[in-house]
């Protein structure tokens, strides 16, 4: 059954395991409807029947429904496995009205995902996916449950999510969204998005708000990346027109107007090797097609990257790294990181250009960083968009963004195993509450704080269920308009 539908449909399976050839076989529906259905199952053959979508049973009212699935056929000799019950529980449904609009009052085009978390909150319906061109989204039918939505906006706007819908009979949900532009344009220029979650997985460990964009050639001369503070460039398994021609001009105008870049992909020295845009913006020279190298080390002394070290190779990582390239410094590029044993062969050059713009070059995939040995891509992705002078801001319930505050003066342990202490400078009078969040924005906790200003988290969900390792957001919200007054990362490590 799908949440939104009043009526259903099914398919089951026989199979023939006798010794006849064929055998003739009437199905019975017996129970919230009755019809029935000849067919013939070849021998030794698996065969699927059922309701489709153009033959299915719809309830007329709300309540409890039994269908019986029989198999009659006089040929078998077992007729105790031959009938198939099931129980139906058709709730009543719910209106969702949510409006999108930009912060200046302008409509957003957006698509809107279902998630039923008493059937799987894990998975988003596609039957449930709307696309709206104006300002509003409207599902007539939900069926009465607990939800929470993924509202993804048009170009150049950051996803967001609703959490803790709760969805009743004859109820109308309704609520307002502002939308505005993220602090980071994810490009993803791969021959598909199969590696696109290394990097979307660790900006929102971080809590960084960012479109994830594939760009397209008529897109050229856009100025599409205009507004943005950071632009990351990722590759994956593409080895040919790593930086088509529209694209290169578009980070070098970037560049030009003092945005910061971040780039990253295994051939894209080797392609551009001849090009101006590898020396002039990238601030690289390509030494060699593969450096055959697993390991790279942070150069000793290097603002950013030492003491750190990146395994790129491994299961935990893209495992996709074929042929890093070695690259090495120009017009005023430092090396950050070398690969192992190859002091002469860089694999990180970062710049800082006169006019203020910020670089950073990966001649390898960031995507293949595995972690099983030196820094994590969490680790190594807060590095560089903390050089890059990236933002971070967060959303309220409102997806308003408002910059980070100081309500929460500290967390410890962090990370922890057990047990976390919140200290902050509220108490439970001034209006405020804690929420715990995982990194897909699931609602897992709600914390109370303490007249000194105290809270506690025993890495219990709302279920008292043990939640899994991983990053958790601690939110801290007013209780009257639910705005977001601070936001830290923790980390549950069992």
């Amino acid at each position: 059954p799908w949440p939104v539908r009043k009526h259903f449909s099914f398919d089951f399976t026989l199979e023939n395991r006798g010794s006849l050839e064929n055998v003739d076989c009437q199905i019975l529906y017996t129970g919230a409807f009755e019809s029935s259905l000849d067919i013939e199952i070849e021998g030794w053959q698996t065969q699927q029947f059922g309701l489709e979508q153009d033959n299915y049973w719809e309830a007329e009212e709300v309540g409890e429904y039994q269908i019986n699935i029989i198999a009659n056929h006089e040929q078998d000799a077992d007729l105790s496995n031959d009938t198939l019950s099931f129980d139906l529980s058709i709730l009543p449904t719910g209106l969702i009205r949510i409006i999108t609009r930009s912060i200046d009052g302008d409509p957003v085009a957006s698509q809107l995902y279902l998630y039923n978390l008493d059937i799987d909150p894990e998975k988003a319906y596609s039957d449930f996916i709307v696309i709206v061109e104006g300002d509003e989204l409207i599902i007539t039918s939900a069926m009465a449950g607990n939800y929470r939505f993924l509202v993804v906006p048009e170009f150049p706007y950051a996803r967001q999510w609703i959490n803790d819908v709760v969805i009743e009979g004859d109820d109308v949900y309704e609520h307002d969204m502002q939308f505005t532009q993220p602090d980071v344009l994810l490009i993803n220029q791969d021959t598909d998005s199969s590696r696109s979650h290394y990097y979307t997985e660790a900006l929102e460990s971080l809590g960084y708000s960012y479109h994830h964009l594939n760009p397209t050639e008529d897109m050229a001369q856009a100025g599409f990346s205009d507004g943005f503070s950071t632009i990351l460039y990722y590759t994956g398994d593409k080895d040919s027109s790593t930086v088509p021609e529209f694209m290169r001009e578009e980070l070098t105008q970037h560049q030009q107007n003092s945005g910061s870049l971040f780039i990253t992909g295994q051939y894209i020295a080797d392609e551009l090797a001849d090009d101006d845009f590898l020396s002039d913006v990238l601030h690289a020279e390509h030494l060699v097609d593969d450096s055959d190298m697993q390991m790279v080390e942070g150069v000793a002394g290097d603002e950013v990257f030492d003491e750190y070290s990146m395994l790129i190779f491994g299961n935990r990582g893209a495992n996709n790294q074929r042929a890093p390239s070695g690259i090495s410094p120009s017009n005023g590029g430092v090396v950050a990181a070398l690969y192992r044993s190859r002091p002469d062969t860089a694999a990180v050059v970062r710049w800082e250009d006169d006019n203020g713009a910020k670089g950073m070059f990966f001649s390898f995939g960031f995507e293949a960083i595995s972690g099983q040995v030196g820094n994590s891509r969490d680790e190594v992705m807060r590095a560089v968009l903390d050089w890059l002078d990236t933002p971070n801001t967060v959303y309220n319930s409102k997806t308003q963004t408002v910059p980070h505050s100081h309500g929460i003066q500290a967390i410890y342990p962090n990370p922890f195993n057990s047990s976390v202490t919140i200290i902050s400078d509220i108490n439970s009078n001034s209006g405020y509450y804690y929420k715990v969040f995982d990194v897909s924005g699931r609602h897992i906790a709600s914390l109370p704080i303490s007249n000194s200003g105290l809270s506690f988290w025993n890495g219990l969900d709302t279920r008292n269920a043990i939640v899994p390792n991983g990053n958790y957001f601690i939110v801290l919200q007013n209780v009257s308009d639910r705005n977001v007054f601070d936001t830290e990362i923790i980390s549950l490590i069992k």
